[in-house]
């Protein structure tokens, strides 16, 4: 299993704080500026782009008439194509920002196929087969056999909503996403944009099943949050992926939505993958990528809680050739909550610098910057003997100097080489790190703190500062041969990936004793209330260190080795994935009492083997049935008192089938799942009660959840376009030493997520054109830490949207967004025991945008 040592560790004191806010807003303002002088600069390159503007394509190579097909669909385009044209022609794959002309011209490349692109937009394609030339009628227009396309464009290959034509965060291989045997689900930059999601967790509102959860290590600022996929926590000593890279560390969650083009959730078991994580799933976050020609947008929005921001984003080539591209943002944001004085800022920029020189090379350089202050809010009531307290929504527990400060950079280095039909060789190198301080003030406290009357409220300080870095590097190699009539599609990687965090906390309780005790906050009458600053501030940040295991510094590396072969079978529509994966990791923990110098320290080498295996059939051209096996991996180490050591991993073990099928055309997809996910190996206290006193623990506790997931989305008709997540999760703490047969804490039974736009009257390109959006999420009731039955709740939300474009290029997007359109009081999953947060009342949002 690995061995287990103890080793010192030198103490490395309080690390570097990064420059405040100053730095960052110079560094936002250059951006802007940048953006104002590089559209001077390519004015000219965008007068002469006649074929649109540019937007994202996502086509892998098939026979040219589905090429097409996704094409309309994804351009906007009427495309006509004569009969004979399209037999036995593949298409070249797209995959990019481009304008219209720029895709096609890809698409067709070496096929000899003419086209153009008329002032109606419609995209003639073909040639006669008598002359070679694009037959003509007596006037001069084409006259070809039609396919239908009334898509609309957008970032995925089904409607607006949905994931890419392919993504490699499943199985690291660019398959479509009805072949690709696990459940993938895409919030991308339309939905985020349209439903308003300025946080990674509104986000994860979309993904049904997904809940966030506030845990002792949550500031209240959206930054420590538990995260459930499939019912388990995916939020702790596993990896988030950033543009499919694996990093580790609590800020790799807090993010601004402005920078990425899409956030993808791999659920399930993916160790093979991804080294040691949760059995859940793998949040993966993409940033948006450099175009080909130059666009520049700015976007505005306001709420009636009094939110502002402003987004300023520029693109294009760098150099006449169009090998050296550029992306920036800048974003800018004041988040007013409904809680009186509570609020949350963050000021973020990301630059991404792309290379293409040819065809078979590409290599992209992203850094983003953010940097958050706030006030946090950390619970809204509390329950005093049984029943929550008879106060407003609104009201405010803290003191007037609580904050959090939040600084994080991220950088990431990715190659792609395509260096021959078969061979294909992907690296990457990815550094983030973020410090954090915190003063934030909760209800209640430890022990004799909590409320036993109304008007005596104890409450807790908390103050705290970690400095958290991340390094990854790897490589992909993957590529494509016959044996005979079977066809492998094969991968082998490497990846590395370390993970540091240092700092500590102090915190003082109502009723505090020894060192808290002088500085103690005193109880609260919330029926006489006026809020102050805490006069023991300095001296509370003082204790830090002095409390609990002291200062501590932590660290977790990951070595991962994987294998994998795709096999397509002679019936060219059965697919065998065969794929095993070693991780070897490594944990070390070093903490130390700045007062005492009192010294804790451990250890642990560890290794597994987590394999995957996986079938698919395509029953039609448009359907497809999957079925399979996974792992995951996560390494544990407890000394119980006699110096017995408990190293045995938690393993996830998951089977999955399912059913996918392209509907409407396709338009959409249609994702039925079916799973049961265990994790073994949970520690658990020791079945004697008087070695349990002792604190002897076991290894042998058994969690499960079984569980239907449903997902519909794309374009139901030219008209409507439809986003539907339904999922049904049952879990089960099948062996424990407390809540034995319980279901897992704030994981509903029943959750939905939906989100429609019904496109109603007008043209883009003439007047404009009117959309209506309209949506729910719902939760059944759930219970919380401590068995209480929380009731389920569901938040309908609206909007009207207006977008035209110009004749010129230039496109004006307007939205007007009612959130809880009918003022629903509910809990926010950041409740925590006794105490609740409630969620958002009804708020009303402006947006306005310009991209030219």
């Amino acid at each position: 299993m690995g061995s287990h040592t103890y080793r010192g560790k030198r103490n490395t004191g309080t690390r570097n704080r990064f420059a405040g806010a100053g730095r960052l807003l110079a560094t936002t303002a250059l951006i802007g500026l940048g953006a104002l002088a590089l559209q001077g600069q390519h004015a000219a390159a965008q007068t002469a782009t006649s074929a649109g503007a540019a937007r994202a394509f996502n086509i892998p190579a098939q026979p040219l008439a589905s090429a097409l097909n996704a094409f309309g669909r994804q351009s906007g385009l009427q495309v006509t194509l004569a009969a004979a044209t399209s037999q036995g022609v593949t298409s070249q794959a797209v995959n990019g920002s481009f304008t219209p002309q720029q895709a096609l011209a890809r698409m067709l490349e070496g096929t000899g196929i003419p086209f153009r692109i008329t002032a109606d937009r419609t995209a003639v394609i073909g040639r006669s087969e008598a002359s070679g030339a694009a037959p003509a009628s007596t006037d001069g227009a084409l006259m070809l056999e039609t396919i239908d396309v009334q898509g609309r464009g957008g970032s995925g290959a089904f409607g607006d909503y949905s994931p890419a034509s392919s993504s490699p965060t499943a199985m690291k291989l660019d398959l479509a996403p009805r072949q690709t045997p696990a459940t993938v689900n895409t919030a991308n930059a339309q939905l985020i944009a349209e439903k308003g999601d300025e946080t990674i967790y509104e986000v994860f509102e979309n993904f049904a099943g997904v809940t966030s959860q506030g845990n002792n290590s949550d500031t209240g600022s959206n930054v420590a949050r538990s995260i459930f996929v499939r019912g388990f926590d995916v939020s702790g000593d596993g990896p988030v992926l950033i543009n499919g890279q694996r990093l580790y560390n609590n800020g790799t969650n807090f993010r601004s939505t402005a920078a990425l083009e899409r956030v993808e959730l791999l659920r399930g078991a993916a160790g093979i993958y991804y080294g040691a994580s949760q059995p859940g799933g793998v949040f993966n976050y993409v940033y948006k990528q450099p175009l080909e020609i130059p666009q520049y947008s700015a976007t505005g929005r306001f709420d009636s809680f009094g939110s502002y921001g402003l987004t300023l984003d520029a693109t294009g080539p760098i150099d006449e050739a169009n090998t050296l591209r550029y992306r920036a943002i800048g974003d800018f944001v004041r988040n007013e909550s409904e809680v009186d004085r509570i609020y949350e800022q963050p000021i973020g920029g990301m630059l991404a610098l792309e290379w293409e020189p040819s065809a078979d090379f590409k290599t992209n350089f992203t850094y983003e910057i953010t940097d958050t202050s706030g006030v946090p809010q950390r619970n809204d009531n509390i329950r005093v003997n049984g029943q929550f307290l008879d106060v407003p929504r609104d009201f405010f527990w803290g003191h007037t100097n609580d904050y959090v400060d939040i600084r994080q950079h991220t950088a990431i280095l990715e190659n792609n080489w395509r260096a021959t039909d078969w061979l294909n060789i992907r690296t990457y190198l990815a550094y983030q790190t973020s410090d954090q301080e915190h003063l934030t003030t909760r209800i209640g406290g430890r022990g004799p703190t909590l409320p036993n009357t109304l008007t005596s409220v104890g409450r807790t300080v908390h103050a705290g500062i970690s400095d958290d870095d991340s390094l990854s590097a790897g490589v992909d190699v993957s590529g494509e041969f016959d044996t005979g009539s079977f066809n492998h599609q094969w991968l082998a990687g490497y990846g590395y990936a370390r993970g540091s965090s240092y700092g500590g906390v102090a915190q003082c309780s109502t009723g505090g004793t020894g060192t808290c005790a002088a500085i103690a906050p005193t109880a609260l009458d919330p029926t006489n209330h006026t809020p102050g600053a805490y006069a023991f501030r300095d001296q509370l940040f003082g204790l830090i260190g002095t409390q609990r295991n002291g200062m501590t510094d932590s660290t977790s590396t990951d070595h991962n080795l994987y294998v994998q072969d795709l096999i397509t079978l002679p019936n060219d529509r059965t697919k065998l994935l065969l794929g095993v994966g070693f991780t070897a990791a490594d944990r070390e923990s070093y903490a130390r009492r700045t007062d005492t110098g009192a010294v804790t320290e451990s250890a642990l080498d560890a290794s597994h083997v987590t394999p995957r295996l996986a079938i698919t059939h395509d029953l039609t051209d448009t359907t497809t049935l999957y079925a399979s096996y996974s792992q995951s991996y996560y390494p544990q180490l407890h000394i119980n008192p006699d110096n017995a050591i408990l190293d045995k991993p938690q393993v996830g073990e998951q089977y999955e089938v399912g059913f996918k099928s392209e509907l409407f055309d396709g338009n959409a997809l249609l994702t039925v799942a079916l799973y049961q996910l265990e994790k073994e190996n949970v520690l658990r206290s020791h079945p004697d009660p008087d070695m349990a006193d002792l604190g002897y623990r076991i290894s042998n506790g058994l969690e499960r959840a079984r569980g239907v997931e449903v997902e519909l989305t794309g374009a139901v008709t030219s008209w409507w376009d439809a986003r539907l997540a339904y999922a049904y999760t049952d879990t089960e703490i099948v062996k424990a030493d407390s809540r034995q047969g319980e279901r897992f804490a704030y994981v509903s039974d029943h959750s939905l997520s939906l989100w429609n736009r019904f496109r109603v009257y007008g043209d883009i390109q003439d007047a404009g054109e009117w959309s209506l959006g309209a949506g729910v999420t719902a939760y059944s009731d759930f219970d919380d830490s401590s068995g209480n039955r929380m009731p389920g709740y569901a938040i309908v939300d609206a909007g009207l949207f207006y977008e035209r474009e110009f004749a010129n290029g230039t496109r004006f997007k307007g939205g007007f967004r009612i959130d809880n359109l009918f003022d629903k009081v509910y809990y926010d999953r950041r409740s925590t025991a006794d105490s609740i947060t409630y969620g958002d009342g009804r708020k009303f949002s402006l947006s306005l945008s310009t991209t030219f």
